[in-house]
């Protein structure tokens, strides 16, 4: 049997010490004393487990973590939009938004910017326009082909 130091050897308070002393725990040398059967946790943690610690989880629509829901509150309240031509819509206002956010960046930049840079961003913002004036065209010739069904 290994001995080990007395508490006072190492400079410890005993009685600041609250954990358990495994040394006086009734644990025996017998061979396989040690080894934990299969209903025992084999950790503090392990035992622990349902206590403290909650399943996370991935939302089933998105990435969001949830713990232990299939589904994230917002995709639970979530409603997308009916038809073809609301998701353009809605497509051609994400547009507008990053248009705008791309164009707030550059009025920040400093005047030292490479100028090849400046121009390529302002030639993105010029390609995120013409998108967005495309959408909306092809977007408007499915609201007309669809009313022309509906007649």
């Amino acid at each position: 049997m290994r001995s080990y130091p007395a508490h006072e050897d190492l400079g410890l308070n005993p009685e600041a010490d609250r954990t358990e002393d495994l040394r006086r725990s009734g644990i025996s040398d017998a061979a396989g004393a040690g080894t934990p059967t299969a209903s025992e946790p084999t950790n503090q943690l392990e035992a622990e487990k349902g206590k403290f610690m909650t399943t996370i989880s991935e939302c089933r629509h998105c990435t969001m973590p949830t713990a232990g829901a299939a589904v994230c509150p917002f995709c639970a309240t979530y409603t997308p939009p009916e038809s073809p031509a609301q998701r353009l819509d809605v497509a051609v206002n994400r547009v507008d938004l990053l248009r705008h956010d791309i164009n707030s960046v550059l009025q920040e930049l400093p005047a030292d910017v490479p100028l090849f840079a400046v121009a390529d961003i302002v030639t993105a913002l010029g390609h995120l326009r013409q998108a967005a004036v495309l959408i909306d065209r092809a977007n408007d010739v499915l609201e007309a082909a669809a009313a022309e069904v509906k007649r």
